[in-house]
């Protein structure tokens, strides 16, 4: 059974209708593969000027992105 990683859930007040997809398509996905949603919401956008080092929420969201099978 592969992983499937969806988008990012940044909203934590309500479920927008992307979430709301989401959801929908991992229904329908049922027991055929494991999904798992990244939360996206500490990430921040990129700024050239702060590069480096990478954010920690930007690496661990690259490492989930490496290791999914």
């Amino acid at each position: 059974m592969g992983t499937l990683h969806g988008h990012g859930r940044g909203n934590q007040e309500r479920m927008t209708i992307t979430d709301q997809l989401a959801e929908e398509a991992k229904a329908l996905i049922g027991d055929r593969a494991e999904v798992k949603f990244l939360n996206y919401a500490d990430v921040p956008f990129f700024n050239q000027d702060e590069e480096f080092p990478n954010p920690t929420a930007a690496v661990d969201a690259a490492f989930l992105a490496l290791v999914a099978e």
